[in-house]
């Protein structure tokens, strides 16, 4: 089960990032907390999380990570619960996604040109020149993006996780007070593109001061 375990680390580690923030919960606010882990059986295994300060929809994505190890886990099923009284998921065909959305209230300008090149260039320009512990910690949370892609997530139904893929550039490049990251064939839910602005809000409260973004 060391396997389970790594991609729970995974979705906790992800979540403290902001990205599975949604529409209403404010990135820097957001986060899951992993406390217990239970063997019920030789076959079943429970996790208990806490506080979990994210979108709803994000249990779509941690499925997504456990569907594509399902044969390495043989996993046969999934049971999510709140403690509540289980409810049916209903189809909704006006809804764009089922991930987490982008949060409504930016506390920064926000442009998206809406690229058709197939690559993603990501432009901040912050308050300072970026200074090298803030650029330390934006490229951990970048990276978790990218390993939560390629483990599985935000993928694009009807194709299998497996199938995920995004290639970035290069590392940050900076430049004054401008930083540029670009990334190239997204195979992915375009929720993912959601999810990094989440990521660059957070940044932008907690760790240093973005004035704006731009996606080229």
């Amino acid at each position: 089960m060391k396997l389970a375990d790594s991609l729970l680390h995974l979705f906790c580690n992800y979540s403290a990032t902001g990205a599975l923030s949604g529409r209403e919960i404010p990135p820097q606010w957001s986060g899951v907390e992993w406390t217990k882990v239970e063997m019920r059986s030789l076959t079943e295994r429970v996790y208990e999380l806490r506080n979990c300060r994210i979108d709803d929809t994000a249990v779509v994505l941690l499925c997504d990570l456990l569907l594509r190890e399902s044969s390495s886990l043989s996993l046969a099923a999934c049971v999510v619960s709140n403690g509540g009284e289980g409810v049916k998921l209903l189809q909704e065909p006006e809804m764009w996604s089922t991930y987490p959305p982008r949060f409504e209230a930016l506390p920064f300008g926000f442009e998206d040109l809406r690229p058709e090149s197939g690559a993603y260039t990501f432009v901040l320009e912050l308050a300072e020149p970026l200074e090298s512990t803030a650029r330390q910690t934006l490229e951990s949370q970048l990276n978790l993006w990218l390993l939560c892609v390629m483990a599985g997530g935000y993928a694009l139904a009807p194709i299998e996780p497996k199938f995920n893929y995004v290639e970035p550039y290069d590392s940050i490049v900076a430049f004054q007070a401008t930083i540029e990251w670009t990334i190239f064939k997204l195979r992915a839910h375009p929720a993912a593109i959601d999810a990094l602005v989440n990521i660059f809000s957070k940044f932008g409260q907690e760790i240093q001061r973005v004035t704006r973004l731009t996606i080229e």
